[in-house]
């Protein structure tokens, strides 16, 4: 999931600098337009979907957890390669061999 992680830091760059968490992050969130608004969901998908392949799983979940198909929908389509490794991924879900 390398074109992913590209795609996430391509996402980042795009947007204003995002502060740390807490009040900061909270006001650079309600200073995006829209469309920054849902790149900057996007990317936090796209990190969590990395983290999650590469064993550091988000909160919550474990590192064998299935990943959340609401993420997987969100991130599909950013690209015909990212598309493609999803596909891969569900396949290998479904083969139980992620």
């Amino acid at each position: 999931m390398e074109h992913a992680r590209r795609a996430a830091d391509a996402i980042r760059r795009a947007l204003p600098e995002r502060p740390e968490p807490g009040a900061a992050r909270y006001e650079w969130l309600r200073s995006l337009t829209s469309v920054q608004a849902r790149r900057a969901a996007l990317w936090d998908h796209l990190d969590a979907l990395c983290g999650h392949l590469a064993g550091r799983p988000a909160l919550g979940y474990r590192a064998d957890d299935v990943l959340p198909e609401a993420a997987l929908q969100e991130a599909e389509g950013f690209s015909a390669r990212l598309s493609y490794d999803i596909a891969r991924y569900r396949a290998a879900v479904r083969a139980g061999a992620a």
